[in-house]
């Protein structure tokens, strides 16, 4: 009785993710990143991010309720099955003869065929409303993971052992006017939309009950984290070769200061 009492008393916000602050948190990344970065298109695809929260949480309220059309034609068939059972023993006329026998057996056929067919129909209805859900999970982890390749695409040709130009360039060499700081930020980003892409996709788990929707997204947190792994190693390597300069701008940097004030999500 107290353990009921305790539990119930607990304020239970942190065991479940906030579709509007981890909006507010991508929002927020967004901006940092334009005002860093205002002419890369990293910031677009920060702008995908935040549609992308928006369409998560609109999209994880619909798979979380019910299909209540779905659900009062399942609850229907399932009253109409003993209904039905009840009608055809009534109407059995139970009369001394040989016919008696030949109209139960027909009866009972008739009846069983009946219950086979609804509970059929009954099983196929339930059965709708999990594969619609899981269908609208997939296709939106799909996406998200499509955005998680873009944002790995962004950081791919930025190599750290090339941020002062180091070797001859081809014609067909990107263009390399960041300094290591400006590098070790982006990578920064990067790895803040990674995370984030993570987060969105835990939305689609946590309204669904569906298990092979909990294991598409556990591929999703795989992807990222192995993206996100990857990004963090260049960015150490980056902070090797270039400790002095980087640690230089970040303490004169005066824009780097608010970039540290905790998010609506942390």
């Amino acid at each position: 009785m107290r353990r009921a009492i305790f539990l119930h008393a607990v304020n239970f916000e942190y065991l479940q993710l906030d579709p509007r602050k981890i909006r507010a948190t991508t929002e927020r990344l967004r901006r940092r990143i334009l005002e860093r970065f205002p002419d890369r298109n990293l910031g677009s695809v920060a702008a995908d991010l935040v549609a992308a929260t928006d369409v998560a949480a609109q999209r994880a309220t619909r798979i979380a309720r019910p299909n209540r059309v779905l659900r009062f034609a399942i609850a229907a068939i399932l009253i109409g099955v003993p209904a039905l059972v009840v009608w055809l023993v009534q109407g059995l006329e139970m009369r001394v003869g040989p016919s008696t026998v030949i109209d139960v057996i027909q009866t009972v056929e008739a009846a069983l065929g009946s219950i086979v067919f609804l509970g059929a129909a009954a099983l196929f209805l339930t059965t709708v409303e999990t594969r619609r859900k899981r269908k609208l999970c997939v296709d939106s982890i799909d996406e998200l993971r499509a955005l998680a390749h873009i944002v790995d695409m962004h950081q791919l040709t930025k190599d750290p052992e090339r941020v002062q130009n180091r070797g001859a360039d081809t014609a067909s060499s990107p263009s390399r006017t960041l300094t290591a700081f400006e590098v070790s930020r982006y990578y920064d980003y990067c790895g803040e939309m990674l995370s984030l892409i993570a987060k969105i996709g835990s939305l689609y788990a946590q309204a669904s009950s569906d298990a092979q929707v909990n294991g598409v997204v556990d591929d999703l947190e795989s992807l990222v984290n192995g993206v996100d792994q990857k990004i963090w190693q260049k960015n150490e390597l980056l902070h090797t070769l270039y400790r002095e300069e980087i640690e230089g701008q970040l303490g004169a940097s005066p824009a780097a200061a608010p970039e540290t004030e905790k998010t609506p999500a942390d």
